[in-house]
């Protein structure tokens, strides 16, 4: 019988390695986001005899494999690049379109006036799914009321026909069905030109200028006294990459060129899921390496369960920011008129801190005496954003 030379026994040896190691990367290396699909990645499940009868662990496993394997992201793009060039959408993007109606690029995303768009919702279809949202923020209210409640609305793409300029009006319907005792304020879009002065061409957040726009909307809805203002703005390189982009899920880049403020902040403590970090807005890694691609994500903070600024201002008030990643890009601007500032993404809450968000323990364990709401449309139609505990 002739022998396996040794060479050839460390070439198979490797192989097996690298298989095992695809199997292996979602139990040791999991990634906590999906930037693919812009969500948090789905991770090997714990195993209970409960969710496996039912299921359920069958079925975040897969998800978890889906998200975690090498290469697997990478075979969707190559599979949607495919359909996209079919199609000829891609020759719309790389033309960048002018036209005054929306041209479809891929599933529900379309092309308007050189932007990566999604078409307006229908008022109807979101009404039973905000109605959710409504009672429980009014649950909230009645069963704290002695706190001072804010809500600020965001409208984007979803609330807008941007062919016709007509509005959805789901801030209409929010602020005539919440709580009269409940403050509340809207960052408004009456038409396109709006939008692409607040919003990014290849990510559904707002850009600077409407982040910024928004805090001093919020900052007058609050009745914050000390406004901070800008002190520079710096316009990085063309490699910014939207969640839209991603969404595509194609190997065709479709990229922007994104600008920053600075700002001098007062001296503070910043705390992510209970541990001290160094920053948590901090654009200056990219203005130092100037050919760095970067996500809104990496520009302004990823999403996490539990964000807490501390300003040691101890003749100030105690706040409770609950919302999403819209506020990744001003907490800390609002923080600055409070003594310690909670940011709570109820999405990842108890996935980072272990335990489910009990908004009575919460209040009592901190001291709050201010809750502000915030988000688009994605915040206040999705029940993953519902108060469950303490009311």
């Amino acid at each position: 019988m002739k022998k396996v030379k040794i060479e050839d026994k460390i070439f198979i040896f490797i192989i097996i390695l690298i298989i095992l190691g695809g199997f292996l990367k979602p139990l040791i290396w999991a990634h906590d986001i999906n930037y693919f699909e812009n969500r948090g990645a789905y991770k090997i499940p714990q195993f209970q005899l409960s969710t496996f009868l039912d299921e359920t662990y069958q079925n975040n496993f897969e998800k978890a494999l889906s998200d975690q394997i090498p290469l697997s992201n990478a075979m969707k793009s190559f599979i949607n690049t495919l359909q996209i060039i079919s199609n000829s959408s891609y020759y719309k993007i790389m033309s960048l379109s002018n036209s005054n109606n929306y041209s479809s690029i891929h599933d529900n995303i379309n092309l308007f006036k050189e932007y990566l768009v999604y078409k307006n919702t229908n008022l109807n279809y979101e009404i039973p799914l905000v109605e959710s949202r409504i009672s429980n923020i009014n649950k909230t209210k009645e069963k704290f009321s002695e706190i001072d409640m804010y809500l600020y609305y965001i409208e984007r793409d979803y609330d807008i026909n941007f062919e016709i300029n007509e509005k959805v009006g789901i801030y209409e319907y929010i602020k005539n069905n919440i709580n009269p005792k409940i403050k509340s304020n809207e960052l408004e879009i009456k038409n396109f030109d709006e939008y692409k002065n607040y919003f990014y061409k290849t990510d559904h957040h707002w850009n600077h200028k409407g982040a910024y726009e928004g805090y001093l909307q919020i900052a007058n809805l609050m009745e914050i006294e000390d406004i901070i203002i800008p002190t520079n703005e710096v316009c990085l390189n063309n490699k910014f990459k939207g969640s839209k982009s991603y969404a595509l899920g194609t190997l065709l880049d479709y990229n922007e060129k994104t600008c920053v403020y600075l700002f001098d902040l007062k001296n503070h403590v910043t705390m992510i899921n209970n541990k001290v970090v160094k920053t948590y807005y901090n654009p200056e890694k990219f203005i130092s390496n100037p050919n760095s691609q970067m996500t809104y994500g990496e520009l302004y903070a990823d999403d996490y369960g539990l964000v807490e600024f501390d300003y040691n201002q101890i003749q100030k008030k105690n706040l409770l920011i609950i919302g999403n990643s819209f506020d990744n890009h001003i907490s800390e601007l609002i923080a600055g008129d409070y003594n310690k500032t909670y940011v709570v993404d109820l999405r990842y809450y108890e996935r980072d801190l272990g335990e489910k968000f009990n908004i009575e323990k919460f209040i009592k364990e901190n001291n709050i005496e201010e809750i502000l709401f915030i988000g688009d449309l994605g915040f206040y139609h999705e029940d993953e954003f519902n108060i469950e505990e303490g009311i």
